[in-house]
């Protein structure tokens, strides 16, 4: 079953206007930022909710403590669907969140799972994901394997040719890297990474999604400068199927990634006139890669202005031509 890709139009986010100076504040701290803050994640489950969905949403958000949040109490939402986006944004706001998981259960889709992401307080895409084959974390433990430490960095690994040569898969693969990447750094303990993340797109309607502990151990060689690296599986093991997708418009990524809205350098001279950022140029945004990309444009060189070593043949002809004078 392949997947549908969906678009959603620009719309200015409904603000709420402050009363009091510490509501402002609160306002500004959530407010869209440069450097964010460490992204928090929700998760909440629909009017109807298999146990399987259920489950492994939890587990999924255990990944993400401290910064998730579950709300058990069931609510009316559907994601994919524009109707009942107010709801949602609301708990978003409500509980200071940019990303969301929802449980769900129906006779057409069962077992389902939506994650998404929201920017400026509105939904910026999602992706509706079933369950085929699952086992908890929880049954990994009762075998004897530790989990991952709670708030540690993992590492991921995407694998397939999807997620190199299919467009929707490659916003995907941002979706999910998003959401389990955990906080940003500006450095990372190399014996601190006890976990690595590793998702595969078998094809593109399948996604096998797996979690393993990171494991030292000593070399059999006895070599004791780089140690053996060993992988043992800590779960959750969640088979996935890709059902639906519903990804924001170029317009909308471009005002969502940070090197979108970082500012050029400023003049800095005393007689500038400049108020503003400096105009862009040779600049356009790619949007299949959903990068920045620049042209760079070197003039013709004049090769007759060369600066070459003067040879004694040279300075001869030099003198004939003058006269023998020299």
């Amino acid at each position: 079953m392949s997947p549908t890709e969906g678009t959603r139009s620009d719309t200015a986010p409904l603000r709420r206007r402050p009363k009091t100076r510490a509501g402002k504040r609160a306002l500004e701290r959530r407010a869209p930022k440069l450097n964010e803050n460490p992204k928090r994640l929700l998760g909440v489950r629909a009017m109807k909710a298999s146990r399987v969905a259920v489950e492994c949403v939890r587990d999924l958000l255990a990944l993400r403590k401290p910064d998730a949040v579950w709300l058990s109490r069931r609510n009316e939402l559907r994601p994919m669907d524009a109707d009942t986006e107010p709801s949602l944004e609301f708990l978003l706001q409500r509980n200071d969140c940019s990303l969301f998981m929802l449980a769900s259960h129906q006779k057409k889709r069962p077992h389902n799972v939506v994650i998404g992401r929201a920017f400026d307080g509105r939904v910026l895409d999602a992706l509706e994901l079933g369950i085929q084959n699952y086992r908890s974390a929880q049954s990994f433990r009762g075998q004897g394997v530790a989990g991952a430490a709670l708030g540690t960095q993992p590492c991921l690994c995407f694998l397939g040719e999807a997620f190199q040569t299919s467009a929707p898969h490659e916003r995907i693969r941002n979706l999910l890297l998003d959401m389990f990447h955990g906080q940003a750094v500006s450095a990372v303990n190399l014996a601190g990474l006890d976990r690595v993340i590793v998702v595969a797109a078998v094809d593109t309607a399948q996604l096998h999604f797996r979690q393993y502990a990171i494991q030292f151990k000593k070399r059999p060689d006895g070599d004791t400068r780089l140690p053996q690296v060993q992988l043992q599986e800590i779960g959750p093991a969640i088979d996935f199927q890709v059902r639906r997708t519903r990804l924001a418009a170029d317009e909308q990524m471009r005002r969502a990634m940070p090197d979108a809205k970082r500012p050029r350098r400023l003049a800095t001279a005393p007689d500038s006139a400049a108020t503003g950022p400096r105009p862009s140029k040779n600049i356009r945004f790619d949007a299949g890669r959903f990068a920045r990309v620049g042209a760079v444009y070197v003039p013709r060189q004049d090769l007759s202005q060369l600066p070459l070593a003067k040879m004694n043949g040279l300075r001869r002809r030099s003198r004939e031509r003058n006269g023998g004078v020299g």
